[in-house]
């Protein structure tokens, strides 16, 4: 798997879906739930035409956090 060159646009867009995700409901004590970060790839798929894993996104969201 090639490293994801992360812009500015794409970590915004990742984190207002897992806020949305939040208000839905899809977080647990330890972290997110399989559903948020679906929601998370599919958005990115379809807003920047990027195609990640979710591994990728998790280990983006915890070196933002």
């Amino acid at each position: 798997m090639a490293k994801t060159k992360w812009t500015e646009a794409m970590v915004e867009t990742m984190l207002r879906i897992l806020y949305e995700q939040v208000l839905q409901g899809e977080r647990a004590e330890n972290g997110f739930k399989k559903k948020a970060w679906i929601a998370a790839k599919e958005g990115l798929r379809v807003i920047h035409n990027i195609n990640l894993e979710a591994s990728q996104l998790k280990t983006k969201w915890s070196n933002v956090c």
